[in-house]
């Protein structure tokens, strides 16, 4: 397996997922060129700056089965294994990461080349970067957090939505203290995908890490803060959330459902010191669709999990693409009996923020979206399959929920709508018996598509 970031880029670029851009680059014009790009980029020199940059590498599922080694139909089923076998970290006293130490004075963000995404962005982002946080009771936390760009040793932080460090920031707030915390860019493409798990409190990512990697991670501690972070990434941006609250504008920001974000309230990060490799890639993980499929693992193993539990038997699951790999959830599930259509459903529009599930039978290729179609017209029908739920947990990325009209600290709730595409109870499943071509699977037509030139295997 590869064992880190940079080896992670020659990885694609040996699978020809990536291109390297040799010429001298305008950061203007980065996150626009990646956008463009069928590939993920390396660019080796951008104008100005003293770094390489990286982005649009787990832009695709192609891409992100590659991180994790496993299929594109079978990235949920390996993340599992990351959870259910973990590996706990182990402490090194050195590594890459700390090739180049800058602390106090030293600080200045303006040599990272952090790009503007989108024309109405209220400024540059950092967006790849996983927040690492020590709780004296609850044990360390990661997790993917967007971090703007206001001088050159302070940035906002977005913490609006239900997520861990929201929980222990508010638990500092109240105590009027600042929390230590650490932004790492450009760790091992499992840590990253880790870090996207809602893994309950006190379970620590970088043990999901390890099981997803096969070994443990190294962790080193920082200079300035009570945080330990990946020894083998990039960079690191050790610092303070303040505890000023929700009180500082951050955004307006691109956001992963393809939306451009509005004008927010937020707290700050005081960066305290900065360590990173010697030559190192600035990551830059491109807007939308990288940050959707970095989605779809957690959320789509949480879905199987939640199937497993209301003891159903599921075939497969899909995040789909089209709702951010975040909102809408599609299981198939295998010798459904009467009435698991619906529990599965209830199962899967348990899960985070989902507001859309599709239930269907282990005949139908979920990723297959003429299929899907197929069985939402002749197996379901409106009046008695479809579920719709009221006043669940939402987000204010929805716009449809009417977050925009809420103070930033108040959370969001939406409306959910499940589906059951299985087969009805009580209908024979001969009335589903599929139309075959005849002598489709003959050795005879096989021999006349030689004759003709036709690949017999198609």
């Amino acid at each position: 397996m590869y064992k880190d970031f940079r080896s992670f880029i020659s990885l694609l670029e040996k699978e020809s997922e990536l291109i390297r851009v040799s010429e001298v680059i305008d950061l203007r014009f980065v996150p626009a060129l990646i956008a463009k790009s069928k590939e993920a980029v390396l660019f080796e020199k951008i104008a100005q700056f003293d770094m390489q940059l990286a982005g649009g590498l787990l832009n695709t599922r192609e891409r992100l089965a590659l991180a994790i080694e496993t299929n594109p139909a079978e990235i949920a089923m390996r993340f599992n294994e990351g959870i259910r076998n973990p590996i706990p970290p182990v402490t090194v006293k050195d590594g890459p990461v700390k090739e180049v130490i800058k602390v106090g004075d030293d600080v200045d963000l303006t040599e990272l080349p952090i790009p503007l995404f989108h024309q109405e962005d209220g400024a540059p982002y950092i967006s790849g970067g996983v927040g690492v946080v020590k709780d004296s009771r609850l044990g360390r936390n990661a997790g993917m957090y967007r971090m703007m760009y206001r001088t050159k040793h302070e940035t906002g932080i977005c913490l609006g939505s239900h997520r861990d460090l929201r929980h222990l920031y508010e638990r500092a707030l109240d105590e009027n203290r600042p929390l230590d915390f650490a932004a790492v860019i450009g760790l091992h493409p499992c840590d990253l995908i880790a870090a996207t798990y809602r893994a309950p409190l006190g379970i620590d990512e970088f043990s999901i890490a390890g099981g997803l990697r096969g070994y443990p991670v190294e962790l080193i501690s920082c200079e300035t803060i009570d945080v330990d972070v990946p020894a083998d990434a990039e960079i690191v941006l050790e610092g303070e959330i303040l505890p000023v609250g929700w009180s500082v504008s951050e955004g307006p920001f691109g956001e992963f459902t393809r939306l451009q974000g509005g004008l927010e309230f937020n707290p700050i990060v005081k960066i305290k010191a900065v360590t990173h490799r010697r030559n190192p890639i600035f990551y830059a993980l491109h807007m939308p669709f990288e940050n959707i499929w970095l989605l779809a693992p957690a959320l789509e193993s949480a879905g199987l999990r939640a199937l497993e539990n209301a003891k159903i038997e599921p075939a497969n699951i899909g995040a789909l693409p089209g709702a951010s790999c975040y909102f809408t959830l599609v299981a198939s599930i295998k010798n459904k009996k009467a009435g698991e259509g619906k529990n599965a459903l209830l199962a899967l529009l348990s899960v985070s923020d989902v507001k859309m599930a599709i239930v269907v039978d282990d005949d139908i290729d979920i990723f297959n979206r003429d299929e899907l179609d197929w069985a939402l017209t002749f197996r379901m029908q409106a009046d008695k399959d479809v579920i719709v739920v009221q006043g669940a947990r939402g987000d204010k990325s929805d716009p449809s929920a009417g977050g925009w009209q809420l103070p930033t600290e108040q959370l969001t709730t939406s409306s959910k709508l499940g589906i059951d595409a299985t087969i009805p109870d009580g209908i024979p499943k001969e009335e589903y018996m599929r139309a075959k071509y005849s002598y489709i699977d003959s050795d005879d037509l096989r021999e006349q598509m030689k004759i003709l030139g036709w690949d017999s295997d198609s």
